[in-house]
């Protein structure tokens, strides 16, 4: 769950975020002059949820400029990719003022219309108003016309805080129920005017990439107004030239199809239907329709009994693919599966062993292929499953057929995954301890991923604890493997090339 609290400064905003999560993550002392100055993320786990939860500075700030502010509220939809499932407009019981007024009108001007759909009212000091003036804050909203007006603008729901009892865990149980009303169980959340952004980008970056797998043109930007991560663009117009680079750019981002699925902050775009206008002198403006890519794709790999589908489970903190001891392979057809991790949407692909006893080579080589069209328009990481003690011969030679059938280029998208680390653990061994004892799974594990660290390129997995940091670990290689593959993925024409090379 991601929350966003906005509101104008010390009306107890920072206390909120404690109190919701339950610990003291933003300072919130008493201050003659504002303490939160930048949009700030904290996470914690909170009725068996994750919760992320931004501080910003205030909307009216006597401390930053109005171009800073804008800023940073919207660097905070940006902390929480892909989307806020609320904004948390705090406002200070008995201090409700035409800067308070104004709040909501404010925050539309820098986020746009469809942010009003997706904010509640959050009093803060509630242990104030009984006591001062004797009545509880539904005689409140009742009583001020104001109030009611607010409402009206937004969702229409509001809640209280009393951020003095923190322990007082039923206020943000309370509070969490109401965001999931807005956000439909967290289904729906914050994207955009309508899933269209206008983006400014200046100093441009364009090059030529010749020694890529297909020419393209690879344009590296700086951050524009709303500091988005779009670091690498693939262009595949090679039309795009060097004179782009003086220009201002207007960028039309639209995703089509259903919003709600779509991210108002990918970080890569890979262009489609690109067109420069021609004869501007000032500035080039284009459209670009993108794929949804707040969901990464993991393709996991490996023969029968190495902790395949235990690995997916762990990845994804449920039980979603069938794990039992078995003689023979449990996983006959690819299997896809999908849960959030860290504001994140990842898909995981169980695949059949490739030396399945019970299919033919030919039969399994379609499985996978089939599995790789399923992951359209492909998988962002390939996992090779692996035991750290029982690395045979015969596990040699099964993963050179399977890099074979894949292509040289696979490996720039490989990662290997070691399951049993609890047996590790229990004899008290270090997977770099174990590696040095055998050169040949060395060598396989230098030729995966384009991270140049060799602790990158692999990874261990203990499937019989649930520990949330193990995975998280793994999403961090994860990504940064993907934001050095360009935001990349290996594609149906890259494994079509392969199977071409090997008739050859």
């Amino acid at each position: 769950l991601r929350l966003v609290l906005v509101g104008q400064e010390r009306v107890g905003k920072s206390s909120a975020g404690n109190t919701i999560l339950g610990k003291e993550e933003f300072n919130s002392e008493l201050s003659l002059v504002p303490l939160t100055r930048s949009s700030k993320k904290a996470e914690g786990e909170v009725f068996s949820r994750r919760v992320y939860v931004v501080d910003t500075p205030g909307l009216s700030s006597s401390v930053l400029p109005p171009e800073e502010v804008k800023a940073e509220i919207q660097r905070a939809v940006e902390l929480s990719s892909p989307g806020p499932h609320v904004f948390l407009l705090t406002i200070q019981l008995g201090r409700f003022t035409e800067q308070e007024k104004r709040g909501l009108k404010k925050l539309q001007e820098i986020l746009g219309p469809e942010v009003s759909k997706f904010t509640m009212i959050l009093f803060t000091y509630g242990d104030r108003l009984e006591k001062e003036t004797g009545i509880n804050v539904h005689q409140f909203v009742q009583r001020d016309e104001n109030v009611q007006k607010l409402l009206k603008s937004c969702s229409g729901m509001y809640h209280v805080f009393n951020n003095q009892r923190m322990e007082n865990r039923k206020q943000v149980q309370d509070l969490l129920d109401k965001i999931d009303s807005i956000s439909g169980g967290g289904c729906r959340f914050y994207k955009g005017e309508s899933g269209f952004l206008r983006i400014l980008f200046f100093n441009a970056k364009t090059s030529r990439e010749t020694e890529a797998p297909s020419d393209v043109c690879k344009t590296q930007w700086q951050d524009g107004v709303y500091r988005w991560r779009f670091m690498e663009i693939l262009l595949h117009h090679l039309d795009i030239n060097n004179k782009v680079s003086p220009f201002l750019l207007h960028i039309g981002v639209n995703s089509s199809g259903n919003t709600e699925e779509k991210c108002s902050t990918c970080e890569i775009i890979i262009a489609q239907n690109t067109h420069i206008s021609s004869g501007v002198s000032d500035a080039f403006a284009y459209n670009i329709n993108i794929p949804d890519l707040t969901n990464k794709k993991i393709v996991l790999l490996g023969k029968t009994g190495v902790g395949k589908s235990s690995a997916g489970n762990t990845i994804l903190q449920r039980k979603a693919f069938e794990s039992s001891l078995s003689l023979s392979s449990v996983t006959l057809l690819c299997q896809k599966e999908t849960n959030d991790f860290n504001g994140l949407n990842w898909t995981v692909f169980d695949t059949p062993d490739f030396f399945e006893t019970r299919k033919s080579n030919k039969e399994v080589k379609k499985e996978i292929a089939k599995c790789i069209s399923m992951a359209d328009p492909g998988p962002h990481v390939f996992l090779m499953v692996l035991q750290p003690n029982k690395f045979t011969n015969e596990d040699k030679r099964n993963i050179e057929i399977i890099q074979k059938l894949f292509g040289e280029e696979a490996a720039n998208y490989t990662m290997v995954l070691f399951t049993h680390g609890d047996e590790l653990n229990k004899k008290n061994i270090k997977i770099e301890n174990l590696l040095e004892t055998s050169q040949p799974l060395k060598q396989i594990i230098s030729q995966c991923s384009v991270l140049e660290k060799f602790k990158d390129k692999y990874h261990v997995f203990d499937n019989e604890v649930e520990d949330p940091d193990q995975v998280s670990k793994l999403m961090d290689k994860i990504n940064r493997m993907v934001e050095e593959n360009g935001g990349s993925f290996y594609t149906n024409k890259m494994f079509e090339k392969a199977q071409r090379g090997n008739q050859e």
